[in-house]
């Protein structure tokens, strides 16, 4: 994973593209995060997923 300022830039070699407004989110136990990936505080039992997609 590679990050700037707390944001995921990267995840396996597979990066964000701000032209196109693909950028990669994050949800935990199916609710999105409030706070940069940097800062964001899971339990053993959370369950994030990573998603790159497009961001309206």
């Amino acid at each position: 994973m590679q990050e700037t300022k707390g944001f995921i830039t990267a995840i396996d070699g597979k990066k964000q593209n701000p032209k196109k407004k693909i950028y990669w989110t994050y949800t935990i136990n199916g609710k999105w995060a409030t706070k940069v990936v940097t800062q964001q505080k899971v339990a053993n039992k959370d369950k994030v997923k990573f998603t790159l997609d497009k961001v309206k």
